[in-house]
């Protein structure tokens, strides 16, 4: 009995394969109509769908209907992926029990139908499901058509917030039958344009929009079209995403006032976004400062910039009530708000030299602060009693500059005047005009050997000074002191240091000294000198990186203290000078060195720190290069939905710091995977619990030297 059981039931499972699962084969019976609307005369057909790579010749080949009844089919090609409707059946096919049977010119059973009942005399017809492979579904006809509409659904783009400037991912899924082509279509600058879509899997496609393409904000629309290999087409509806503008800076005015790219009257400045949450802004260092709509200007930068100008960089951004912050924007003012200063006057204004026809001319030209822009040497003019002469321009310190004009003929006894005229880089414009008498004595002079008009180590300066004649009194007046007196050196002296050396003490900084030989008949003799001490080298502190530190450039510091800092330069091959260090108390300096030509040898460094006088170097150090980002392989998590285990599969070509973020959590924050890794659920699975939800995570691998590498995945939790 049970034997009887099996053998029916295994009969029955023959019977149900022959007639209602297809022969799987490259020319296909696809959709039938047995019982049109209406007569079935001459309007009853078949459908016949040709899915080889070639055309077949259906020359010899026939549709068998129930009842043993062959209709041959015409002698034509049916070229790949394409219709062939065979029209009218003589006598007319049966309307139930009917069973189709597709052979071709040898007699071969290509392929056929399961049974077939139609009674509703009306346009529904048997149709594959998909088409080709499916199984028969009684539906609405599709004649010469495909039996299945290609959907497009699940439009989607990334990130969900964007930024002008942001490269934007689109994704859709489509279904149907054997589509060939997705194109995203962007309306960009009012003109559509389209991007092919990549396949990830056969019923998802993206495309990524390069931010370069529109410079745009605002709405941004976009479809889907479809292609499928019978050449028809599909469209869904208009999407769109929102871009946000970029922070706008207007200065007013717009273009420096001054030469050179200098400001010499205040600039004021507004910040403009119209879709920021906020918009905030600093001066160089300083704290940040939320922008209250209201134009600003200098006010708040450091050392009072309103006044004093100098040259600031303005950084700025926005942030956005879609959870984004715009990366900082910098621009670079540079302001002069002061005439240089002209003084320090050789001959003194109104004073009179004796003896000497030939005298020095010289003015020290300040530009007061050293903030300024500097003084043009060029439009530097000197005139000596209303004609023009050429004076040596000397450098005194980086801004400042000293005009010395050495008479070559003698000059008449009696007054004489002298006019500089003097223009800065940001061309603002002083000028001084002053006198002096010349007066022949006889018998008395004094020349000063030392100090000079120079730089100086030591706070103790040699005095060395020559007497024609006799002196009855040899002084000096140093008019940097805080406050300033004549002193007494001798009394009825001949010389001064010269057979035994003499030292006064001199105050660190600029020191203006006139020093003064009055004869016994009130003749009176003066030399000026005008000399800088810096009797305090600079003290390094700190430097980075440490030995032996592996680096990409990015952690060169040097921590010092020096109060009138000149340069700091970086040296090895070749010699970096460090930009923006200032004078200070444990004052610290950095900037990031390209070391790519370095990479992976080991550099010998240290670093020269100069002041106006001294120069002073740290240690030599040797540190390895490693310039190169690691490269990483993200396998899993894939974008597909998990349970709460979601598997981890990672892997590096070095050794790296492996963590991930959720920008789907809360609050966002780097977690550890590895460190010292470089794999990650390679050799073992592992797995991490997330909750359920939509989830947009980022990999990213961080070697010794602070390079790093990043990979973002999308995934579902369930």
């Amino acid at each position: 009995m049970i034997k009887r059981e099996i053998l029916a039931l295994l009969f029955f499972i023959l019977i149900f394969s022959i007639f209602n699962i297809s022969f799987i084969s490259a020319v296909v019976i696809n959709e039938a109509e047995i019982n049109p609307a209406g007569s079935d005369i001459g309007t009853e057909w078949v459908e016949i769908f040709n899915n080889d790579n070639n055309g077949v010749n259906l020359s010899g080949w026939y549709i068998n209907t129930a009842g043993g009844l062959n209709h041959s089919l015409d002698n034509i090609s049916l070229n790949e992926n394409s219709f062939y409707i065979r029209q009218g059946f003589t006598p007319s096919i049966a309307d139930t029990s009917q069973n189709l049977k597709l052979f071709d010119n040898t007699n071969s059973l290509i392929d056929q139908t399961g049974i077939f009942t139609d009674i509703g005399n009306n346009g529904s017809t048997y149709s594959r499901i998909p088409d080709v492979t499916g199984s028969f579904i009684f539906q609405l006809g599709t004649k010469n058509a495909s039996n299945q509409p290609t959907t497009i659904q699940n439009k989607t783009s990334s990130p969900i917030c964007v930024l002008n400037g942001d490269n934007v991912r689109l994704n859709v899924n489509v279904s149907g039958f054997c589509a060939e082509e997705v194109i995203f279509s962007v309306l960009i600058n009012g003109n559509w344009m389209n991007f092919t879509g990549v396949e990830n899997n056969p019923t998802n496609f993206t495309t990524t929009i390069n931010s370069s393409l529109f410079n745009l904000t605002g709405n941004v629309d976009w479809t889907v079209y479809t292609r499928n290999c019978l050449n028809i087409t599909a469209q869904d509806g208009i999407e769109s995403f929102y871009v946000n503008n970029k922070t706008i800076l207007s200065v007013n005015p717009a273009n420096p006032d001054g030469l050179a790219g200098w400001y010499i009257s205040e600039p004021s400045f507004i910040l403009i976004n119209t879709d920021a949450a906020n918009i905030f802004y600093r001066w160089d260092g300083l704290a940040y400062s939320v922008f209250s709509g209201i134009a600003f200007g200098l006010e708040n930068t450091p050392n009072n910039g309103n006044t004093t100008g100098g040259v600031m960089t303005l950084t700025y951004w926005s942030n956005f009530s879609c959870n984004r912050v715009e990366n900082e924007q910098s621009k670079t003012f540079k302001s002069d708000f002061t005439d240089p200063l002209i003084n320090d006057l050789q001959p003194p204004h109104n004073s009179i030299v004796y003896n000497n026809l030939m005298p020095q001319i010289q003015a020290l030209i300040d530009e007061v602060y050293q903030s300024n822009s500097g003084i043009n040497k060029l439009k530097v003019f000197m005139f000596l009693d209303g004609s023009p002469v050429i004076p040596t321009l000397l450098n005194s310190g980086s801004l400042d500059v000293i005009a010395k004009y050495n008479t070559p003929n003698p000059l008449s006894v009696g007054w004489h005047n002298v006019t500089i005229n003097a223009t800065d880089k940001a061309g603002r414009n002083s000028q001084l005009t002053w006198q002096f008498m010349l007066n022949i004595t006889d018998g008395f002079n004094i020349t000063v050997n030392s100090p000079e008009n120079e730089m100086y180590n030591n706070k103790r300066a040699e005095f060395n000074i020559s007497i024609e004649g006799v002196a009855s009194i040899l002084e000096y007046i140093n008019y940097n002191d805080g406050r300033p007196r004549w002193i007494t050196l001798c009394r009825n002296c001949e010389e001064y240091g010269e057979s035994r050396r003499k030292t006064q003490s001199l105050n660190d900084g600029w020191n203006n000294i006139t020093i003064r030989g009055t004869s016994e008949f009130g003749i009176v003799k003066e030399e000026n000198i005008v000399l800088f001490i810096d009797s305090k080298p600079p003290q390094i502190k700190q430097t980075m990186p440490k030995k032996n530190q592996v680096v990409n450039g990015s952690e060169f510091l040097v921590k010092y203290t020096e109060g009138d800092l000149q340069n700091v330069s970086l040296i090895f091959n070749p010699v970096i000078q460090f930009n923006g260090c200032v004078s200070g108390s444990n004052a610290i300096c950095s900037q990031f060195v390209d070391l790519t030509a370095f990479n992976g040898e080991f550099i010998d460094f240290y670093f020269q720190l100069k002041d106006k006088v001294n120069t002073v170097n740290s240690s030599m150090i040797r540190v390895i290069v490693d310039t190169q980002a690691p490269v990483l392989n993200v396998m899993k998590p894939e974008q597909e939905v998990y349970n709460k285990k979601v598997p981890f599969k990672v892997s590096i070509n070095e050794t790296v710091l492996l963590e991930y973020i959720d920008h789907s959590d809360f609050k966002p924050r780097w977690k550890r995977l590895c460190s010292n890794c470089q794999d990650f659920g390679i050799v073992k699975n592992v797995t991490k619990s997330f909750k359920p939800g939509n989830h947009e995570i980022t990999i990213r691998a961080t070697d010794k030297a602070g390079n790093s590498d990043s990979e973002d995945v999308e995934f579902g939790v369930i």
